[in-house]
């Protein structure tokens, strides 16, 4: 397995990615690496597709469906500028011929998607807000005292936010690696902190 840098056009090209801004789109790439697997062997047996979005750039991949069906997919088509497993869920694939695959971690997106709505609320930037409609239930909200300069007391719905905001990513990057809850300890706090 070997890796290379993608591209700006290559991502423009994917599907839910391409409605990122062109700002976003930059940043991403400098994130992300083309990922090069040889013919016969199952790119996902040693990192499987939970947490990410993988794309199949080039070549071609046999995935054994849920129901033991298969399908093959080939790169550059309408087919894989979707995300592999999105639509239909697969337990295993195999390389027909040498692929690239591109990984971006759904959290990652997240975030990108949210700073491009940020930037959208703001009218001079002619971006629509609707370019990260596929990803709006999952967006956490981003408290006003966050956003911008200090001004006037914190409301009980921005510390739950901004709790639910950081408690995300202590749980996704730190905790669940390691297979630990989120400590009682920080309910407790969020609790006091709202009391009057």
């Amino acid at each position: 397995m070997s890796t290379d840098k993608v591209t700006v056009k290559t991502l423009r090209s994917l599907q839910p990615i391409a409605a990122l801004s062109e700002q976003r789109l930059v940043e991403l790439m400098e994130l992300c690496f083309v990922e090069r697997v040889s013919k016969t062997l199952d790119p996902f047996r040693v990192k499987g597709v939970g947490g990410q979005l993988v794309f199949l750039l080039r070549g071609e991949l046999a995935l054994t469906l849920g129901d033991s069906s298969s399908a093959v997919v080939v790169g550059g088509t309408s087919e894989a500028r979707h995300p592999l497993g999105r639509k239909t869920p697969f337990a295993s694939a195999k390389a027909i011929t040498d692929v690239e695959l591109l990984r971006i971690d759904e959290d990652l997106l997240d975030i990108m998607v949210t700073w491009d709505q940020l930037a959208a609320a703001d009218k001079g930037s002619g971006r629509s807000a609707e370019a990260g409609a596929p990803y709006r239930a999952r967006l956490l909200a981003l408290p006003a005292f966050l956003r911008g300069p200090p001004g006037g007391a914190i409301t009980s719905a921005e510390l739950e936010a901004a709790f639910a905001l950081t408690g995300h990513f202590l749980e996704a990057r730190v905790l669940r690696p390691r297979e630990l809850p989120l400590p009682d300890a920080r309910g407790r706090l969020l609790a006091y902190l709202k009391q009057p």
